[in-house]
């Protein structure tokens, strides 16, 4: 029905009709709930542990002290029939009916204002997922409007504000449902100071996510204002700045919740043109923080090779579209961003100091130890082949090679390291370093075999 009813005039939405849904949105219980009070419920309450709670709480009552207002009213419903000896209250046989009557009453009232406030309770909840398939609407139907952006913000703190509360689940999960869908286009002609500033709220949000799926939606969110910023125009640098932040954030703040998968949606939501932000930004955040002792711990570490290759994924958008001058550039900064850090980290690894020292509580152990090792050096190469698989990418100066006497002698360290005495790790750095020896056809898929080689299969 909101559908039927909204849709036609959605296009015709005006920034009021805008925040009054947004003023919903924002409106805590008991604000907005007596609005909602002709709605069919569809939240389903547990009734009976609701009633179960009010009789507990009704029998703390009689068992605790009781409160200055049920004494006043006991004493107003009796009046003079209450003699008082000395500091306790004596009731002949018609004085305690009438108490007893009395007191039935009042917490008669008592339980019927919380059926009132539980009837309300379900009635905003149910208010506020009407308001929601507004917001769904006017979304769906007009998605390059300006007002996008403030429904965006909202449902945004909307959701983060619900995310604790068991009553409140189903606007979280309508909040939710509405950010993490897949939406074709994006608000155009935006004010670029409004959506710099949504930007930053969105990668705050994300540093403090609660769980993965906030995260999630999050990543959707930030994609969205980026490239509706980028659109604009005029604002790429700061833009830029914001992500190299969110980045530097993560590398260094333990409690921050940004992950590599963060960026995932931005390098395949962003127009091909918009995309040489991301490669910077990737490049930048290996220089800085995937050398040895650079980030907060070597997981972290590992996470800056995982970004650049969550960008490098976007290699073949890259090569379609952006100048193939710049396109080599973007790739062989971050190439040789990657050889410079790989071989700082293989240097550290095969030597004493990749070591902490032992405690009377632990042993000794390796900062870096042969699984993040392993897959740092997997995730350089698999960055190293998606790049030259395009000819306009093919920066083969930027990868270490057999010539190279630095990767060569930090591959021999290795080999000597009796914690890294592992012929996978040897085999994976001689294939790395084998890499830019091939001509770029070595690296695009092979032909399949013909029929007569299957008789020696």
């Amino acid at each position: 029905l909101c559908e039927h009813v909204f849709a036609p005039f959605a296009d015709l939405a005006t920034p009021a009709a805008i925040d009054a849904i947004i003023g919903v949105l924002q409106a805590k219980e008991g604000v907005a709930g007596e609005e909602g009070g002709g709605i069919d419920a569809q939240m389903e309450m547990d009734v009976d542990e609701d009633e179960d709670m009010e009789e507990d709480e009704d029998m703390e009552e009689l068992g605790g002290d009781v409160d200055e207002e049920l004494r006043r009213k006991i004493h107003e419903a009796l009046g003079s029939a209450v003699e008082v000896e000395g500091e306790e209250e004596v009731f002949d046989d018609e004085q305690m009916t009438v108490f007893d009557d009395k007191l039935a009453e009042i917490f008669a009232q008592k339980k019927q204002q919380k059926t009132v406030e539980r009837d309300l309770r379900i009635s905003f909840v149910n208010f506020k997922l009407r308001v929601l398939d507004l917001a769904d609407v006017f979304w769906s139907r007009v998605p390059e409007s300006p007002l996008v952006l403030r429904l965006l913000h909202a449902l945004i703190d909307l959701s983060r504000a619900t995310r604790r509360d068991a009553r409140s689940k189903p606007i979280h999960d309508r909040a939710m449902s509405l950010l993490t869908a897949r939406r074709a286009k994006v608000p155009v002609a935006i004010e670029s100071v409004e959506g710099l500033q949504l930007l930053a709220h969105v990668h705050d949000c994300a540093r403090r996510a609660a769980d993965k799926a906030e995260l999630r939606a999050l990543s959707a969110a930030s994609a969205l204002v980026t490239r509706s910023l980028l659109d604009v125009g005029g604002v790429e640098a700061k833009v830029e700045a914001q992500y190299a932040a969110t980045v530097s954030d993560f590398m260094t703040r333990q409690a921050s919740q940004i992950h590599a998968d963060f960026f995932r949606v931005a390098s395949s939501k962003l127009r091909p043109a918009q995309l040489p932000l991301l490669w910077r930004v990737a490049a930048k955040a290996v220089r800085e923080f995937a050398h040895p002792r650079q980030a907060l711990n070597v997981f972290r570490q590992v996470q800056a090779y995982a970004l650049a290759e969550v960008v490098a994924n976007s290699a073949p958008l890259l090569v379609a579209e952006v100048d193939a001058k710049e396109a080599q550039s973007l790739a062989a900064d971050l190439l040789k961003a990657l050889r410079d850090a790989l071989l700082d980290t293989m240097v550290l690894a095969a030597s004493a100091e990749n070591q902490v020292a032992a405690t009377e509580a632990a042993p000794a152990k390796l900062i870096l130890d042969k699984t993040k090792l392993r897959e740092i050096i997997e995730i350089t190469m698999s960055v190293a082949r998606r790049c030259l698989r395009h000819d306009v990418l093919a920066a083969q100066d930027a990868l270490p090679n057999k010539e190279d006497a630095q990767w060569m002698a930090a591959l021999n360290a290795l080999a000597a390291s009796d914690n890294f005495k592992s012929p996978i790790i040897t085999r994976l750095c001689t294939t790395l370093a084998s890499i830019s020896s091939k001509p770029n056809n070595a690296n695009k898929r092979k032909p399949e075999p013909k029929e007569e080689d299957d008789e020696d299969l």
